[in-house]
């Protein structure tokens, strides 16, 4: 019952955070020393800046059509940048390096790893993932990519480059490192980007790998001296070379993007037509409502704010009012629907499972929030004095508890959670025959 709440909520909400038609011609570089060089100037003539100019130059992109970066020295603890720390920053296990927050602002995230990432051990296999996840094998980067590229799928109104290894210079690495890097990266490149890996499958639109590795390496798979600093790092002739092919590979990529993205899963307006079956929209009768179409692979929830249409394993979300052509029948919804991944499974656990009243989003008849917007510190009153015992949960955009407590027959309460990042969330208040949602907005 939690996770259909806090899909619901997030997808009634995810409609207005994406509800301004963005183009994906800005973003964000997260990098280290590595990154840095290629960015530039690095006494180089260009840098990544330079050339975004001059791409913009080329292309007669002006005002909105033009494209932008900036960049980022990330993640900064503990320090690493490999695959695996990645991995785990998809995963979201790491709480100093959340990159969740880079998500609404950047339609372009780009990653990377440093030339350490080039030390690779040797072939590994299936129990490197489970008694050795950092080693440095073609097991398991290939396992740590297909990880967070499943990740990345989710979040289609992103997308993501990715590098591939850089190369080490021929004092810091062995012949077998060296190939074992060069196959890797190839993989990522030939067989994982073009969708030809049997246990990935098709490989996700929103994402692109930069073959950074291969741009740079000599015969050998080895950073040739005219491209070294010294050690590993890339000098100014190496910025020259690779600055020009990532701005116009990249931008070129995330524009043809931009336009899959709004002519495939975003298109202009979108028509259904559904049964709407009525035990269901009594059940969950609210300010705001949930309606089950006539199969079980269509759900809407219609709202004030926005309104939802799901239909196979997708979730179109729509902004704005829409009304019904007739009490049964949904003719036609315009408006600008966005697509995010969902699964069946969470519409027939909703039906299975909820026997509780819902009440979608602020109902003054039943809960007051104030001060909203606030600091983080507010106060919550149940207007219906509570006789039994409620538990009391904020959420955040991702489904994650960040205060929790159990209150018995107290009407008013008052929540700290100035300690987390500022932005909105989720109340939920459980009671024996109902559930309260409240909109928290921490700014």
């Amino acid at each position: 019952m939690k996770k259909i709440l806090y899909f619901l909520l997030f997808v009634l909400l995810i409609s207005n955070a994406y509800s301004d038609e963005p183009k994906f011609r800005s973003g964000i570089f997260l990098h280290h020393s590595t990154g840095e060089r290629i960015w530039g100037p690095n006494s180089s003539t260009t840098s990544v800046p330079d050339e975004i100019t001059n791409y913009n130059n080329s292309h007669s992109y002006t005002g909105d059509n033009s494209c932008s970066m900036t960049e980022e020295w990330w993640p900064n603890n503990p320090g690493d940048n490999e695959w695996v720390t990645w991995h785990r920053i998809f995963n979201y296990d790491i709480s100093y390096d959340n990159i969740r927050p880079y998500f609404p602002d950047n339609r372009i995230i780009m990653i990377k790893s440093c030339f350490p990432s080039s030390n690779m051990t040797g072939w590994g296999s299936y129990t490197d993932t489970t008694s050795c996840s950092w080693c440095k094998s073609v097991y398991n980067y290939k396992w740590h990519w297909r990880n967070f590229l499943r990740e990345m799928r989710r979040h289609p109104h992103n997308f993501f480059v990715i590098w591939t290894n850089a190369p080490l210079v021929s004092d810091a690495t062995t012949d077998d490192e060296a190939y074992f890097s060069h196959h890797f990266c190839l993989w990522a490149k030939d067989t994982l980007a073009e969708g030809l890996d049997p246990e990935f499958g098709a490989f996700p639109e929103n994402v692109y790998v930069f073959d950074f590795f291969h741009k740079l390496v000599d015969a050998q798979y080895k950073l040739p001296a005219q491209y070294a600093q010294g050690d590993s790092h890339p000098n100014a002739a190496a910025t020259e070379l690779v600055a020009p092919q990532l701005v116009n590979e990249v931008f070129d990529a995330a524009i043809l993007y931009e336009q899959y993205f709004y002519s495939d899963i975003c298109p202009a307006s979108h028509t259904v037509s559904g049964v709407v079956a009525s035990g269901y929209s009594e059940k969950f009768r609210a300010s705001s409502q949930i309606y089950a179409a006539g199969n079980s692979n269509s759900l809407i929830i219609q709202a004030n704010a926005s309104a939802t249409f799901y239909a196979g394993n997708r979730i179109v979300l729509l902004s704005g009012f829409h009304s019904y052509q007739n009490s049964r029948m949904i003719t036609k919804l315009d408006a600008n629907p966005c697509f995010i991944n969902a699964k069946i499974p969470f519409l027939e656990e909703l039906y299975e499972k909820s026997s509780n009243k819902v009440i979608l989003f602020d109902n003054k008849e039943e809960i007051t929030i104030y001060p909203n917007p606030n600091s983080g510190i507010f106060n919550v009153r149940l207007n219906n004095n509570p006789t039994n015992k409620i538990s009391l949960e904020i959420i955040n955009l991702y489904g994650e508890t960040v205060f929790e407590s159990r209150v018995i027959k107290h009407s008013l309460i008052k929540i700290d959670i100035s300690g987390q990042a500022k932005g909105l969330y989720f109340l939920m208040i459980k009671q024996e025959d109902k559930i309260l949602i409240g909109k928290i907005i921490y700014q």
